[in-house]
């Protein structure tokens, strides 16, 4: 009796923390950049992200400001200063945010949502029968065999295209596409995706720094 709880109890605490191990992850899929760009060029960025829903656009947009600030690169987030249904173009970027010194654009817009399948293999590990017996018992034991079974998971995938411009001629001057998935909810995806774009573009010497 004891040792069947035993198997039990290892079973769930394996499965329980394979389950806490699970995060939201953002890979880069592809980049671009401009040939000679000189390093820290851009001393304060405008963060614009694409959605209709204005919370998820207004978390997004702070999330990425947090990861720049944490940085030390100036960033403002659109949504702060500029309606949601306005058309962005050089007369409104005038308009709400020509005193602010933002000398480039950062947007980003959800591409598409793809659908995968994955396979993840079955495991058959030994535990000791003996284990609630005190050391001898312990020491001396006979051992058991949990089995885990393979199953298929489906999951979500988001991908994301993400463009820096520069203010003074609207030229693109960086590129990423990016791909998110095992994400909780849409905060939870945010999050991973900014932790993951913002150290990259900061890593690119694209912003000056403040720190």
């Amino acid at each position: 009796m004891v040792k069947r709880i035993f198997l039990t109890t290892v079973a769930a605490l394996t499965a329980c923390l394979a389950l806490a191990a699970c995060g939201a992850t953002t890979n880069l899929t592809g980049m671009w950049e401009e040939p000679g760009l000189a390093p820290g060029a851009f001393k304060k960025v405008l963060i614009i992200g694409l959605s209709e829903n204005e919370g998820k656009r207004r978390a997004f947009e702070s999330e990425m400001q947090k990861q720049f600030e944490a940085k030390g690169v100036q960033s403002v987030a659109s949504v702060q200063y500029m309606p949601l249904n306005v058309e962005m173009n050089a007369e409104t970027l005038k308009q709400y945010f020509g005193d602010m010194g933002i000398d480039a654009v950062l947007v980003s817009r959800l591409v598409g949502v793809d659908q995968k399948t994955e396979y993840s293999p079955g495991y058959t590990y030994a535990v000791p029968s003996g284990y609630y017996n005190g050391f001898y018992g312990y020491y001396n034991t006979s051992w058991g065999v949990v089995s885990s079974p393979g199953y298929l998971s489906t999951y979500e995938v988001a991908n994301i295209e993400t463009n820096l411009y520069r203010v003074s001629d609207t030229k693109l001057v960086w590129s990423g596409v990016s791909e998110t998935f095992d994400y909780a909810d849409a905060m939870d995806g945010i999050r991973s995706f900014s932790a993951t774009v913002v150290p990259q573009l900061v890593k690119k010497d694209l912003f000056a720094r403040s720190k």
